[in-house]
């Protein structure tokens, strides 16, 4: 049977450790939380009046929109002057994707390997790219659909300049700039990988020509694909067939069904 180790013990160790290693809170001055970070040599600088004897600082970054969505090691600077209480360095934020939630972290230690805390500032933008147009569009462009009520519209985008997009489409709105245009809407896409797939469905009072695109974001700038179009000539379930009301559709079968009873009495009469 396994001895447990009493919670009196654990404690006294943990007490002892933070004697030997103390913890102290850094400042990270530079991004600012909501700041911007662009170009080849942006500043990282944090800051430290408690911890005597600054030796060195690492800074890390990370945003779970990209695919730096676990931190990655921005870089190590070492302390030049023991009495020094901030270190700076310079990065180039090139090397991350385009987002503006990124988090920035400073760990940093002094000469009696005491650390830091882990301080971040939150919500900063790195803008360095605009997103490319979004491509290979589907469905084909002047597409006529006559088979379902709901329908998707996809794109490939350009993976490292893209965090999100949205599919954009109206009825009889050629150039997409009429947000009172019938049916407009401008609605989040599925992103996944190099992919945008938004849907639309349509009801049975929606039939005629629609526009529409695709647009890719890096949550600051954003770039639109061309305008498509597609004709919706039929609705899915339950609505009309071939883009003829219900109403039109009984009165066209009842003239049928008379009309197949005059040509018979006609008949009838011949013999």
């Amino acid at each position: 049977m396994k001895k447990g180790i009493p919670v009196l013990t654990i404690l006294s160790l943990l007490a002892l450790a933070i004697s030997i290693y103390p913890v102290y809170a850094a400042t990270v001055i530079s991004p600012a939380t909501s700041g911007t970070v662009a170009g080849t040599a942006s500043v990282l600088n944090a800051s430290q009046t408690t911890l005597n004897g600054l030796v060195n600082c690492t800074f890390y970054t990370q945003s779970a929109d990209t695919a730096n969505s676990s931190w990655a090691n921005l870089g190590f600077i070492a302390n030049i002057s023991a009495n020094m209480s901030s270190l700076n360095m310079s990065f180039n934020s090139n090397v991350i994707e385009d987002d503006n939630s990124y988090i920035f972290n400073a760990t940093c230690r002094n000469s009696a390997n005491a650390q830091s805390t882990q301080v971040t500032t939150t919500s900063v933008t790195v803008d360095n790219t605009v997103p490319s147009a979004p491509t290979s569009l589907s469905p084909v462009n002047n597409n006529v659909n006559g088979t379902t009520a709901a329908k998707d519209f996809t794109a490939t985008v350009t993976n490292g300049q893209t965090t999100q997009c949205n599919l954009i489409i109206a009825k009889d709105s050629p150039n997409l700039d009429n947000s009172d245009a019938y049916g407009y809407s401008a609605a989040a896409a599925t992103y996944s990988a190099a992919n945008c797939t938004g849907s639309r469905t349509f009801t049975r009072n929606e039939l005629g020509r629609w526009y529409w695109r695709i647009q890719a974001s890096d949550g600051t700038n954003y770039t639109n694909s061309s305008v498509f179009r597609i004709d919706i000539d039929q609705a899915g379930a339950g609505g009309p067939v071939g883009g003829i009301p219900p109403q039109a559709q009984q009165r066209a079968g009842f003239t049928a069904f008379l009309d197949r009873i005059s040509a018979f009495i006609r008949n009838l009469f011949r013999r």
